[in-house]
């Protein structure tokens, strides 16, 4: 009976030691299991390059994101892709379905569902900012893979 007790004394305190590995583990997965940040930016700034503006538009800023595999983001979830926003302004506003129009004349092919473009794995989004009685003064094309 000693020696049952010491292994079970054993058994539980090697457990318990490893508790703390669980996360370092999770992590471990979660970063060899994500994509590399570096070629799918590339590839949506490529992307994004290939588009067409309307006239007198400009670039304001652009943001980087990681898009979590399970929908919820943190060090611990694998990344699946990564989501580049660009801010645009356009030299005078244009009319909501203008600027949409325009895109969908550059995206010829692709699957429209409201403002979302999609085509295999990438998709081009279009969210209209600052509308005016329907006039559009700058907007955002968000970009993933």
């Amino acid at each position: 009976m000693p020696s049952l007790a010491r292994l079970h004394t054993v058994v539980v305190l090697a457990l318990v030691a490893l508790v703390p590995l669980t996360p370092i583990a999770l992590s471990v997965y979660a970063h060899a299991a994500s994509v590399d940040r570096g070629p799918v930016v590339v590839a949506n700034e490529r992307l994004f390059r290939s588009l067409p503006l309307p006239a007198g538009a400009r670039i304001l800023a652009s943001n980087v994101y990681p898009v979590a595999r399970w929908g919820n983001a943190g060090s611990l979830v694998p990344t699946k892709g990564y989501r580049t926003e660009f801010f645009l302004r356009l030299s005078r506003p244009v009319r909501a379905r203008t600027l949409v129009a325009h895109y969908r004349r550059a995206l010829a092919g692709w699957r429209l569902e409201g403002t979302t473009f999609t085509r295999g794995h990438e998709t081009v989004h279009i969210e209209l900012f600052d509308l005016r009685r329907r006039r559009v003064g700058n907007y955002g094309l968000y970009v993933s893979q």
